[in-house]
């Protein structure tokens, strides 16, 4: 396990182990995440702690899980933080720097939160862990959150209060796990360095010669970070673009040498009716320094449009230069385009095979989505919304209910599916048969 974190004290680990410790449940007590009043998000602390990030980054990789921590610890407001990160066998423990070399892949729940893949909140986890109990002072909350590269959980981010000053909530783990996907890129860059300073070592030259390589894979992977975390450009009030990554101008269609002579103005970028959104961007950065994440329309180089979340900052508040960072939505919009196309297909299908869908939960009975063609069918009005279960039931003859209620309990009983056919009283005044066939999920 290799840690970098801002725990505030040192401590040995030459105790001895009580023998009896708490169950792992009794201290688990993640689901008061979302109970808990959660504190508003602060974006303008968030995009300052990214601006941060990336500057640490491109200017001392060595030194990011570092700010990581103290950015975690200042966002949180928690006591202590850091990342801890398994070896590449993923069990031999291993730690960065002189402290706590050597510990277990379970010190401090770090193991626990890998086993489960998910976020955990613990209290007083040393209640479970007894080697911890000698420290000082005790952990009265600690926050885990997995830490993904390629998918796979490779470690953890946690955060520690050591007093019940306050207490975490689903806020905190938002910006957490938000922030960890910035830092699984800089840990994926941090990789390609040491594979490659391995490389220098290999060769053995001199040490002159050493130095200008380091500076040299410095500036590749400074690029290769640059191309591939998210699309990053700079820029002044007046409108020009100072400088981009690849993965902006690879967005936008245009190439470095557009960005060398002037050809590329931000405000150039924005199609016509997205331009009062960019002179509210202003007058916000000129009154905070920062504006928050919105999501507008890009023009590209051949006139096309693209979809982009942006969001930014001025270097200073007083300042006139800034910087940008732009997500592609290209995805994101065709996958909602693909699913409203999808949901008028399945409405086209049920309206001329007169079937109509409804979905309800368990134990209340109440509906949590009816179709268009299911109110038809049972001559209700969409607006006036989804019926309750009492409801329902007085749209069923009398003579049916008892019979649909028993088909219903015992499915409920059984956890299996049901299949009954009963009558339905229709506004019209006509009768209708309805076969009803519901399956669990």
């Amino acid at each position: 396990m290799s840690q970098s974190g801002s725990l505030q004290r040192d401590f040995s680990l030459n105790v001895s182990i009580p023998e009896s410790e708490v169950l792992f449940k009794s201290i688990l007590c993640t689901e008061e995440l979302q109970r808990r009043p959660s504190r508003p998000a602060d974006y303008e602390r968030e995009n300052r702690a990214l601006v941060k990030l990336v500057s640490a980054l491109a200017d001392s990789p060595s030194t990011m899980f570092h700010t990581f921590a103290a950015t975690i610890q200042d966002i949180t407001q928690c006591d202590s933080a850091g990342l801890s990160l398994l070896t590449k066998n993923g069990k031999t423990p291993h730690v960065d720097g002189t402290r706590f070399y050597g510990l277990p892949l379970s010190f401090g729940g770090c193991g626990d939160l890998l086993d489960h893949n998910r976020t955990l909140l613990f209290r007083h986890f040393e209640r479970h862990c007894p080697y911890l109990l000698l420290i000082t002072p005790a952990a009265e909350e600690c926050l885990l959150v997995p830490f993904y590269v390629a998918g796979n959980a490779v470690g953890s981010i946690w955060a520690i209060m050591h007093s019940d000053r306050r207490k975490f909530d689903a806020e905190d783990h938002r910006v957490m796990a938000s922030l960890g996907k910035v830092a699984s890129s800089a840990y994926q860059a941090l990789l390609h360095i040491d594979e490659l300073k391995i490389q220098v070592a290999e060769r053995a030259k001199a040490e002159a010669e050493v130095r200008k390589m380091a500076t040299g894979l410095e500036a590749k992977i400074r690029r290769l970070v640059e191309a591939n975390v998210v699309g990053i450009f700079m820029w002044n009030l007046e409108g020009e673009i100072t400088g981009a990554n690849e993965a902006f101008l690879r967005l936008l269609q245009y190439n470095r040498e557009d960005l060398a002579t002037r050809r590329v103005y931000w405000t150039d970028l924005t199609p016509a009716e997205w331009r009062h959104r960019d002179e509210h961007v202003i007058t916000e950065l000129k009154t905070n320094g920062i504006f928050q994440p919105f999501e507008k329309e890009y023009l590209r180089k051949d006139g096309s449009r693209v979809s982009v979340l942006l969001g930014g900052a001025l270097f200073e508040t007083s300042g006139n230069e800034g910087v940008s960072f732009v997500l592609d939505l290209s995805e994101q919009k065709r996958a909602e385009t693909a699913l409203r196309r999808s949901e008028s297909y399945l409405a086209q299908a049920q309206q001329m095979a007169h079937i109509g869908s409804w979905a309800w939960e368990i134990p209340s009975l109440n509906g949590s989505y009816a179709s268009e063609e299911w109110y038809r069918i049972h001559g209700l009005d969409p607006q006036d919304g989804i019926p309750t279960w009492e409801q329902r039931l007085q749209r069923i003859h009398p003579e049916d209910r008892s019979r649909y209620q028993a088909a219903i309990n015992r499915a409920i009983a059984d956890k299996s599916g049901y299949d009954v056919e009963f009558r339905i009283l229709h506004p019209s005044s006509r009768g209708k048969y309805i076969r009803a066939v519901g399956r669990p999920i």
